[in-house]
């Protein structure tokens, strides 16, 4: 009891699980919709008020909310989600021994094996991550509970560190073999970069997301791994998320399944034992052979019917477009796919075949396109599965084909792969062309053929016949042209003996083709296909029975209206009454011809036109002429209209002279020959003749000089015409335009000056036009580029003309509309400072020393220089003997950065310098002389003994007694007695100039002779007269004092150094300083033996030193101190003073003086002040030159905005339509440290502006702006505002007429422009859907005006009756059979509802009839029998009225015995008509009388073979219609196959 109880449970588990997973099924598919119906879909991540709450969905790049970082393997990774997996090797329990293993976690950390063991794990030196943290999508926060849905990690490749090597996918610190503790990592993460984009379906709440909960319970909350942009691409992200689920759920339904036949398989043996023993009886009786697998069957179907009947969700058919020749492959490739439609022509792969392996079901849907097999290569179809393809086009107004250039064996390679795959081919309305008439179209490789191949509704070029006897168990063909591309050629639909023209066409059909030149016949049913050869003309299948409708051709010019007869043939034997004759475009076709005329059978029908209607433009139209006969049949065929060109004649040009002189006034042409045109339909273009060649200028008459042509042309594509034309010119004027620039006078002040100032004079006149302009109004401008900076600049006509420019009233350039402009250039003066600049050279004097005396520095005026100018002058003069000269100046300059610009200023009278030299001391020098006692002393000796004369000297006694002068001995002698004698020395003058004036005065020195009684030593060993250079140092004469031997030492003699001339100085000290010296070594006075005196002379010069000059005189302003960088300055010797450093522009001066002027001079000899001038010259300004500059023409430079700090030179110039460069000036603020720049080129692209001007010229609208001023190149939108209950009609721009959307054009404007539009009244369609058994006139679509009526003709045809007329769905009542619709504003849907007159079998119906036994087969029909017309059908078969009775009771019939006798055994259909169109059938059945009633197989009615073609009526089985059908299909193999294993072992056991 308790396993039953199990069982009850597990099944009620089973049905619940079952039933949950279907309603979840069902209810993500129910949602879909929803989601799409309610879901906001953003341009942009970002977060509107108004979204929240909504479903909204978002796409776009992920951003992480931080970097990742770790810094372990110093790596940092921008996502939000890393995984690191740290595994440690441990020891793990095992059976007996204890195992090893890798894992993340310890699992225990000690283990006891089986012998008694301890093993202990030890700690992870690691640990793992796993880290999922929140992002960023745009403004919107994405929580953790969305970013852990997304599955792309990527791995990262960990760098070695220190003990951690790599192996395989993982670094680890085992080095050899791993041993229990180390550890092995590997790291992944999303990669954001990689990752692209992504999308959201939530609800918005915040910057964040949650569940959206939908009405039927589910949630939409997902993140799809690419970007969604629209609601049909979520349509498919949709569709796939429920297949995924429903795969799933499949998945748990199966293991449910498992379970329950593992956990109850002995109760299922049970089961079966019991219902064999139940069954046992039916095992005697004969009824089952084998009970088990009756008993299998009946379970697996009750349980496919449980799981089929809770769990059928369908699925949409999924159609995919493709438009390359890899989409392709792919789609009919997968498995998902149910139609495959072409959206362009694609070829096929041209290198190799084109192989595609089909395995379920496909319809390849060419949608008008064609698609090219290209030159040697194939089209290969593997089939992999018993599926059905079709090759179709769903466009009903393009032609479909499939179009082959392979050449060789089987260009489409079809093999089936399985003998047991069951494969249909149906191709219908996809026409073939192929350019060899041989090979077949349609055949397989290897062994497997197809089940059924359709072909209808095309047309087949090319190929030697379409198919072979086998390739399909059924071949069928309708509606088919097959004809060859070489005529004639043998060719065939299938070229059999064994197969007949009845085997592959129904009853309605026949076979027409030409057996000999030029005659075509219906081959007979019978006739075996290889006898009908397509040598002399096309095979075409098509209908029989009814109605050839020939196609239509009408032609002719626009504005007429042709038509031609309908040809309605009857192909049938019995006669036929036309009932309608329609055409699909009322709009532009007519039938003519009302009544309702019978054909005879094999008669021809021409009392019906199809007629064109007027006003339809040029083109070629098409469309389908319908014929309905009595019987409700239809036939059809195609009528062409090609509406050609009227022919126009006579077009000519009127009112334009050959010639006239510019700016004359002129009215425009008219043309002529375009009587009854529209202004649109045609137009007057010019054009201008321009280096041999005319070009197009529009269709405004010109004004400017040139040569031109007028065309006259057709617009309107409804004429044709020749054009017109007609050349002539404008001459330009030829009086005398002047532009003469003004005069000015400047003083120079280092800028450049400009006068941009001109007049514009006319035909000689004196007197200037008024505001520059022309008595036609054209103006004037000039661009004047004179310009003077100093004097010299100033010339005759330096106030240059560049460029005259003349524009009219518009801003057109005009300038070479005349031919005498003149130009009359002006003097620009620059006059020189009138402030003198006096230059004073510098004066000096000096006593006489031998050198030459010069003076080379100078003075000049203050205050007049500008900074950056430099004066420079030469000073010449030097004085050497006595005397004084001028320090003369001459070659005084001004210069610029090495530019002479003395003319700029006024030199003054110059002061020239004196330069004097006074005569001078002679540097007289002699020691004290010692004489003994009535000795002597020559005067030779004293001569010799004097320094520093120059001129001749002589000695007189001052004073004293003690000496005497002996004349004869010229020599003084000494008497008896010691004392002492003054003497004098005297030096005469010396005139060394030759003037009578000394350089030497006469100079005298006196010194004493010492007469004593001691005997006198001679000194000697000085060098006499040598000169030394001060260098700080104190200096003597070179050479070692010396005296008499045994007499007195070296070191006993006094020493004395004495200055001569102006030399100051007595000392015992040698000196140091610059001068003229003496020393005299003298033997002491207090020596009483001796006595002697040793003098020499000897000069100190001054030290020179190179004067200091300056490195750089001229610095450019910086706007920081600049220092002024000099050489050769000694601050130890060297005083200075002035401007050593400065920042603004201007000139400087620095004075350099010696500090010791005694010891130390220049090396000219000179120690006067140096003055080192230097100066800061002005910078040029950093400035851009502006770009991007637009104006309009006429306009002036002025209205050409600068940026600030510039200013057009010449602001009054007229702007002309071109690209031109203009000059401008840069004025910087700081003007006293920055240049101003003059000449700057900017360029101004200068445009045309055009009017647009729009028009409404039939009214019931507007149009906006009415006129505006358009910048050349620029677009402007133009808005059309029709009235109620119109609708735009026609827009022209210039005369053409415009496509637009919407309410709104947009035109760009490159020269005038006039918008012409046109409303009509807003056309409705009132579309009549197809109905059969009712006849509504007009039928198809009709189109109506805004505001109109319309009446429709409602009948119901014979055996119909008229249920009720549906308007848009509402039901509205007839006037009669007149369906009358009043003020239509709107498009209209007209349904008619009929039903069929049926009548019914009320006795016997379904009856069987047994031959041998039964005498008659008794019909009764509860139809009324006054409406009995003999049409009585046996399979569609009618049958002769001498083969039955009719009689009333309602309708009795009653067939003949020997009627009936002759019908096949089997089950046949009854079908009688009545004359209201009625029909009443049912089937019945002829039997056999049985011979044995043990076996009844002979009696079995057997149905004939259905023979008819393949149809998709919608209830065939398709991939993907029952997503659960195949959970039923895999629960019923695994139920089956547990059973049945249960019963193969029940056997075994038995």
């Amino acid at each position: 009891m308790a396993k039953k109880i199990k069982i009850v449970i597990y099944i009620i588990v089973v049905i619940f699980s079952v039933f949950l997973i279907a309603k979840a099924i069902k209810q993500e598919s129910g949602a879909n919709p929803e989601i799409l119906d309610k879901v906001v879909i953003l341009d942009e991540a970002k977060v509107l008020p108004e979204n929240e709450g909504k479903l909204v969905l978002v796409s776009g790049k992920l951003k992480a909310s931080e970097v990742f970082k770790d810094n372990t393997f110093g790596i940092e990774l921008d996502t939000f989600r890393v995984n690191k997996i740290v595994e440690m090797y441990q020891y793990k329990e095992g059976n007996d021994e204890v195992g090893y293993e890798w894992n993340e976690k310890v699992e225990k950390k000690s283990i006891t094996s089986g012998s008694g063991g301890i093993y202990r794990n030890p700690e992870k030196s690691m640990s793992s991550i796993n880290k999922c943290d929140k992002a960023y999508l745009g403004e919107f926060t994405v929580s953790e509970k969305l970013t852990q849905r997304i599955n792309d990690n990527e791995k990262v490749e960990l760098p070695e560190i220190e003990g951690f090597k790599r192996k395989g996918e993982y670094l680890t610190n085992s080095k050899w073999g791993p041993s229990v503790g180390d550890i092995r990592i590997k790291m992944s993460y999303v990669n954001l970069e990689k990752l692209g984009d992504i999308s959201i379906l939530a609800k918005q709440v915040g910057d964040g997301f949650e569940e959206y909960k939908l009405d039927t319970g589910a949630y939409a909350f997902n993140v799809y791994q690419t970007k969604i942009s629209n609601k049909e691409e979520l349509a498919k992200a949709l569709e796939q998320d429920s297949k995924n689920m429903a795969g799933g759920m499949i998945f748990i339904i199966i293991v449910i399944i498992i379970i329950g036949i593992i956990l109850f398989r002995t109760n299922i043996k049970n089961l079966i034992d019991k219902i064999k023993n139940k069954t046992s009886k039916w095992k005697e009786n004969g009824f089952m052979k084998n009970k088990t697998k009756y008993l299998v069957v009946i379970l697996l179907m009750l349980v496919s019917f449980l799981l089929i009947g809770a769990t059928s969700v369908n699925a949409e058919t999924t159609t995919a477009d493709v438009d390359n020749n890899s989409d392709l492959v792919d789609k009919m490739n997968d498995k998902t796919t149910d139609i495959v439609r072409l959206t362009s022509d694609i070829t096929l792969e041209t290198d190799y075949d084109t192989k595609i392996f089909i395995e379920m079901s496909k319809t390849l849907d060419f949608n008008g396109f064609t698609l090219t097999i290209p030159e040697n290569q194939r089209l290969q179809l593997i089939y992999k599965n018993s599926l059905d393809l079709k090759f179709i086009n769903s466009s009903s107004s393009k032609t479909a084909k499939l179009k082959i250039l392979a050449h060789g064996t089987n260009p489409i390679y079809n093999e089936i792969m399985n003998s047991e795959y069951t494969v249909n081919f149906e191709i219908d309305g996809v026409d073939v062309e192929y350019e060899k008439d041989y090979e077949t179209f349609w055949t397989y490789a290897g062994d497997n053929g197809f089940n059924n191949l359709v072909f209808k509704n095309l047309k087949i070029t090319g190929f030697h016949t379409l198919t072979y006897n086998g390739d399909g168990k059924t071949i069928k063909f309708s509606n088919v042209t097959k004809e060859s591309n070489n005529s004639p050629i043998q060719q065939f639909l299938i070229n059999s003996s064994a197969l007949t023209v009845d085997d592959i066409i129904d009853a309605n059909s026949v076979i027409e083709y030409y057996p000999s030149g030029g005659v075509k016949v219906t081959a007979d049913r019978t006739a075996t296909l290889d006898t009908i050869n397509g040598y002399w003309g096309p095979i075409t299948v098509k209908f029989a029975n009814g109605f050839n409708v020939s196609d239509a051709t009408l032609t002719g010019e626009y504005g007429e209206t042709p038509e031609t007869n309908i040809t309605i043939k009857n192909i049938g034997e019995n006669d036929l009454q036309i009932k309608n004759v329609t055409v699909s475009e009322p709009g532009k076709f007519e039938i003519k011809g009302g009544t309702q005329p019978t054909v005879n059978g094999g008669a021809t029908n021409t009392d019906f036109k199809v007629k064109a209607n007027a006003g339809l433009d040029v083109g070629t139209y098409t469309a389908t002429i319908t014929v309905e006969a009595m019987d409700g049949k239809t036939y059809t065929a195609t009528v062409t209209l090609k509406v050609e060109p009227k022919q126009l004649t006579g077009l000519g040009i009127s009112g334009l002279d050959s010639t006239w002189v510019y700016g004359t006034t002129k009215t425009p042409p008219t043309a002529t020959g375009v009587t009854g045109l529209g202004a649109g339909d045609y137009k007057i273009t010019y054009s201008k003749l321009n280096n041999g060649s005319y070009e197009d200028i529009g269709t405004t008459l010109p004004k400017l000089a040139g040569k031109y042509k007028a065309t006259l042309s057709i617009t309107n594509p409804n004429y044709t015409a020749s054009g017109a034309s007609v050349d002539f010119e404008i001459t330009p004027i030829t009086t005398e335009v002047k532009v003469k620039s003004f005069d000015d006078t400047f003083t120079y002040d280092g800028t450049e000056h400009t006068k941009n100032a001109y007049d514009v004079l006319w035909a000689n006149n004196a007197s200037p036009v008024t505001d520059k302009k022309l008595p036609n109004g054209d103006k004037v401008t000039a661009v004047i580029t004179g310009k003077v900076r100093d004097v010299k600049d100033t010339a005759l006509e330096n106030n240059t003309i560049e460029k005259i420019t003349i524009t009219n009233a518009e801003g057109v350039d005009v300038t070479n509309c005349y031919s005498n402009i003149v130009k009359a250039a002006g003097k620009l003066t620059v006059n020189p400072i009138t402030t003198p600049i006096v230059v004073t050279a510098g004066s000096d004097t000096k006593v006489y020393n031998g050198t030459e005396l010069t003076k080379n520095t100078y003075t000049n005026t203050d205050h007049v220089l500008l900074p950056g100018d430099m004066l420079e002058a030469t000073i010449t003069g030097s004085q050497k003997f006595v005397g004084s000269s001028n320090n003369a100046v001459s070659n005084v300059k001004v210069m610029r950065n090495g530019e002479d610009i003395t003319s700029n200023y006024t030199m003054g009278t110059h002061v020239n310098g004196v330069l004097e030299v006074t005569s001078a001391e002679q540097p007289l020098a002699i020691a004290d002389q010692y004489v003994r006692v009535n000795g002597s002393i020559s005067k030779g000796y004293l001569e010799q003994s004097v320094t520093g004369n120059v001129g001749n000297i002589d000695f007189t006694i001052k004073s004293g007694d003690a000496l005497t002068y002996n004349a004869t001995n010229d020599e003084y002698v000494a008497g008896a007695t010691a004392g002492d004698v003054v003497m004098t020395v005297t030096a005469a003058k010396m005139d060394l100039g030759g003037d009578n004036t000394p350089e030497w005065k006469e100079t005298t020195k006196d010194f004493t002779v010492h007469v004593v009684n001691k005997t006198d030593v001679n000194i000697t060993g000085l060098s006499n007269n040598e000169t030394f250079t001060y260098d700080g140092t104190s200096k003597k004469p070179t050479g070692t004092i010396s005296v008499n031997a045994g007499t007195v030492n070296v070191s006993d003699l006094e020493v004395k150094y004495q200055g001569t001339g102006t030399t100051s100085y007595n000392s015992a000290t040698a000196p140091t300083n610059a001068g003229t010296y003496t020393v005299t070594y003298k033997v002491p006075d207090a020596n009483t033996n001796y006595t002697g005196t040793f003098s020499v002379a000897f000069t100190i010069k001054k030290a020179t030193l190179e004067k200091v000059t300056l490195v750089k005189d001229t610095y450019e302003y910086t706007g920081d101190e600049i220092v002024s960088q000099d050489s050769n300055f000694d601050l130890n010797k060297m005083n200075f003073s002035g401007d050593i450093k400065a920042t603004n522009v201007g000139n400087y001066s620095i004075t350099v003086s010696l500090k010791d002027k005694d010891n130390y001079e220049w090396k000219d000899g000179t120690t006067t002040n140096l003055v080192l001038n230097w100066s800061i010259t002005q910078a040029t300004p950093d400035y851009t030159v502006p770009t991007g500059l637009t104006s309009v023409k006429g306009k002036v430079l002025a209205d050409v905005a600068l940026p600030t700090g510039f200013t057009w030179n010449a602001p009054a110039t007229v702007l002309t339509v071109e690209k031109t460069k203009y000059k401008a000036t840069f004025t910087p603020v700081d003007t006293t440290n920055y240049k101003t720049i003059t000449d700057i080129d900017i360029e101004v692209d200068v445009k045309n502006t055009f009017d647009v001007i729009t028009s409404v010229p039939g009214g019931n609208g507007t149009i906006t702006p009415s006129k505006i001023d358009v910048i050349e190149g620029s677009k402007v939108k133009i808005t059309f505002t029709p009235n109620t209950g119109y609708m735009i009609d026609k827009v022209l721009v210039n005369g053409i007429e415009k496509t637009v959307t919407g309410n709104e054009i947009e035109i760009a404007v490159d020269e005038e422009k006039t918008v012409e539009v046109s409303y009509k009244k807003i056309p409705f369609t009132i579309t009549v859907e197809e109905v059969t058994g009712a006849t509504v006139n007009p039928d198809g679509t009709v189109t109506v005006s805004y505001g109109d009526n319309k009446d429709f003709t409602i009948t119901a045809n014979t055996g119909y009756k008229l249920v009720k007329v549906l308007v848009n769905d509402v039901e509205k009542a007839l006037d009669g059979n007149t369906l009358k619709l009043k003020n239509i504003t709107s498009n209209m849907k007209i349904k008619v509802v009929v039903e069929k007159i049926e009548y019914k079998v009320i006795e016997g119906a379904e009856q069987t009839y047994t031959i041998t036994e039964d005498t008659e087969a008794r019909f009764r029909i509860d139809a009324d029998y006054s409406l009995f017309n003999n049409k009585v059908y046996v399979d569609n078969v009618l049958v002769d009225s001498s083969n039955y009775t009719s009689e009333s009771g309602s309708t009795i019939i009653t067939f003949n015995k020997s009627y009936v006798d002759t019908l096949s055994v089997g089950e046949h259909t009854l079908k009688v008509a009545f004359a209201d169109g009625g029909e009443a059938e049912t089937t019945f059945t002829i039997a056999k009388k049985a011979e044995n009633n043990n076996n009844n197989e002979n009696n079995t009615p057997s149905k004939p073979e259905d023979k008819e073609e393949m149809k998709d009526n919608g209830s065939n089985l398709k991939t993907g219609d029952n997503i659960m059908l195949y959970v039923a299909i895999a629960s019923i193999s695994i139920i089956g196959l547990g059973v049945i294993t249960i019963v193969a072992r029940k056997k075994k056991m038995n």
